[in-house]
């Protein structure tokens, strides 16, 4: 009896470990506002989504190259490095993106998250039944970032380099860059981030582009 005891209080305290492990978030791009130019043209680009993974201490992005997800059979996630991949570490507030260069060689570039003056609003709405409040930034040239986030998941994680929030971003407005963001689905479960090993990690300030 104490033997079987012993036994479900291990496999509940780990049960319960796998499953506050971390989250995965898929996030899409409206193609409407996903635009360039070729050509003096405006071009749609095609859809775009991306896929956000964190922890309690590290949260990784990257871009999901045509519906083919590099991760898509794992859940150890960032033991490897993938072009304009970000990772943030959410106890130093410092956030690492790759580089390749010189030729043969690869980095990941540490940067610091810049402080901006974000106005928290008293806007609330729903976002795939999490409670949302907002924040707007506007630049001087009177463009605008309106994101949503929740605080219901308390990381300051989000897409792309939009992070350091209370909560977790689940939409984002940006007329500077011409994108939409939202999320399209949340999961929680045994997600797991590490830094890659064997990559020489540079301060932004100790990281000159080569000259063309």
């Amino acid at each position: 009896m104490i033997r079987l005891t012993i036994f479900l209080l291990q496999f509940l305290l780990t049960a319960t470990c796998f499953a506050q492990d971390g989250y995965s978030v898929i996030y899409k791009y409206d193609e409407r506002l996903s635009t360039i130019t070729i050509n003096v043209g405006r071009r749609t680009l095609p859809g775009l989504s991306d896929r956000l993974v964190f922890n309690d201490s590290l949260s990784l992005w990257y871009r999901i190259p045509q519906e083919n997800d590099p991760w898509r059979k794992n859940k150890n996630f960032g033991n490897k490095l993938i072009h304009h991949a970000i990772l943030y570490n959410f106890n130093t507030n410092f956030y690492y993106h790759e580089v390749a260069w010189p030729k043969g060689k690869e980095f990941l570039i540490r940067d610091s998250v810049k402080n901006q003056n974000w106005l928290f609003l008293n806007d609330a709405k729903e976002i795939l039944g999490y409670r949302c409040r907002s924040v707007l930034h506007v630049n001087e040239k009177n463009d605008s970032t309106l994101i949503w986030f929740t605080d219901s998941i308390p990381k300051p994680a989000g897409p792309l380099d939009y992070f350091g929030f209370p909560g977790l971003v689940l939409e984002v407005f940006d007329q500077v860059r011409g994108w939409y963001i939202l999320a399209g689905k949340v999961e929680r479960g045994a997600f797991g981030v590490t830094m890659p090993k064997g990559t020489m990690i540079i301060p932004r300030e100790d990281y000159v582009s080569p000259k063309k």
